[in-house]
């Protein structure tokens, strides 16, 4: 048995259309499935396979039905939030982060709430448009991979990472 806290980063999101198994949430399949996406964006800037990809991520929706449900969300969202005390999170999209009762910060600007690290990201669904922007796909990729592998310390990740940090410091001050 392992004693030691889970340090794999938790991505949540909202529910799984195709399936009310919790097991299958946010799996990198099928094709096209919010799961697949999110996991082609991190694969594309750092070659994550699908299977390593799901030994280094807890999935879990808020929701485990096909469909949402912003009461059950609510409700579930406490329960789970007691349980990641002391883990990061990465919760994904506006009804997920709405259902969670927290606020709309930066996206993928680390916040700490009750215990645990936080930061949301828009939801990698097919509706949303933010990632048809090539500059939002690496964005998310350089972050998720600093999150699982720790700081980028080559070509394009390294240069994108410390452009954004050079940003946000423009924008702070």
């Amino acid at each position: 048995m392992n004693d030691t806290p889970d340090s794999r980063p938790v991505l949540v999101g909202m529910n799984n259309p195709n399936s009310p198994r919790p097991d299958t949430a946010l799996l990198p399949y099928p094709k096209n499935s919010a799961g697949w996406r999110l996991w082609k964006i991190v694969s594309n800037v750092c070659g994550i396979s699908r299977a390593e990809w799901c030994r280094s991520t807890e999935r879990v929706n808020l929701v485990d039905d096909t469909e949402w449900d912003p009461r059950r969300a609510r409700a579930r969202g406490e329960e789970l939030w007691r349980s990641w005390r002391g883990r990061r999170v990465v919760v994904l999209g506006d009804a997920t982060l709405r259902a969670l009762g927290l606020p709309k910060t930066p996206v993928l600007l680390w916040s700490v709430s009750n215990g645990v690290t936080w930061c949301w990201a828009p939801h990698p669904s097919g509706l949303c448009r933010s990632y048809n922007d090539p500059l939002a796909r690496w964005v998310l990729g350089a972050r998720m991979e600093e999150l699982l592998h720790g700081p980028p310390n080559r070509g394009f990740c390294h240069w994108l990472r410390s452009t954004v940090e050079k940003l946000e410091e423009s924008e702070d001050g």
